[in-house]
């Protein structure tokens, strides 16, 4: 009689299991998931004796046939993988993998952007993995920071069917107000550079666009700074959380000239 986690799957011959009845080895034809778990055989000899064998564990491989994201329990649109968050607020993500077995391996990673990557100050890694409560799902934490702007977190599946590890990802749309008084002294050399990554700017100034900056998504170049310009140069900014016309705010940067 052939056992599989307890229960009796067979006794003879029949189906798609065959036994050997000279060797009493089984031959499992078209293995399927299903047959996954632990086999074990007994059989009765000449006195009666009830012999038991050694169980086995059966591994069915099966890939596993994608991932996804999710947050707040509700499924990303695998077609859209910018996600808005605001400056300060707490993500929470869960990853899901379709199918595999055995289950498939989970592994968050954060990739900072090229200009965060280039800029003065990195965000700390604080990318946090939350405690698994499922083979097949993941969780993980953020604090969301500005430095994370346009940063990918992705969620990687790793199986031994796969040679190419299946992953899921999103690109951070971080949003925040912007608000700023400053004065600078600066001499008619200089070059007054403000640098926003996510707002959009009306000029009523001197300044010109300059996308020759790196280390800036969106700067506004002062250069080079003339004897006329000293003053203040406004700014109108459009905070990009709201989607209504935005919230408008006047940005002052008071610039002084500086003799040599």
């Amino acid at each position: 009689m052939i056992t599989i986690n307890t229960r009796t799957e067979m006794s003879g011959t029949g189906h798609r299991y065959i036994g050997d009845s000279m060797t009493d080895a089984l031959h499992i034809d078209n293995v399927r998931l299903e047959d996954d778990g632990i086999w074990g055989c007994r059989l009765e000899d000449d006195q009666g004796k009830i012999l038991s064998g050694r169980p086995v564990k059966l591994v069915v491989l099966e890939a596993p046939r994608g991932t996804y994201l999710l947050i707040d329990g509700r499924r990303l649109d695998p077609g859209n993988q910018f996600v808005p968050v605001k400056e300060g607020s707490e993500l929470t993500l869960e990853c899901a993998a379709e199918g595999g077995n055995p289950p498939p391996d989970l592994a968050w990673g954060m990739t900072l952007s090229q200009a965060t990557l280039d800029g003065p100050e990195q965000p700390p890694d604080n990318l946090t993995v939350l405690p698994s409560t499922s083979g097949r799902r993941s969780g993980a934490h953020l604090k969301v920071l500005r430095g994370h702007h346009n940063a990918t977190i992705a969620c990687v599946a790793r199986h031994v069917t796969l040679t190419i590890p299946m992953n899921a990802s999103i690109l951070l749309d971080v949003q925040w107000k912007f608000g700023v008084d400053r004065r600078v002294i600066l001499s008619e050399t200089d070059r007054l550079v403000v640098c926003e990554a996510a707002l959009k700017f009306s000029l009523s100034d001197r300044g010109l666009w300059d996308t020759s900056v790196s280390h800036c998504l969106l700067c506004l170049v002062f250069t080079p700074l003339r004897r006329d310009c000293t003053g203040a140069a406004t700014l109108d900014e459009t905070s990009r959380d709201n989607r209504d016309g935005g919230i408008k705010a006047g940005v002052t940067k008071n610039i002084l000239h500086r003799s040599r």
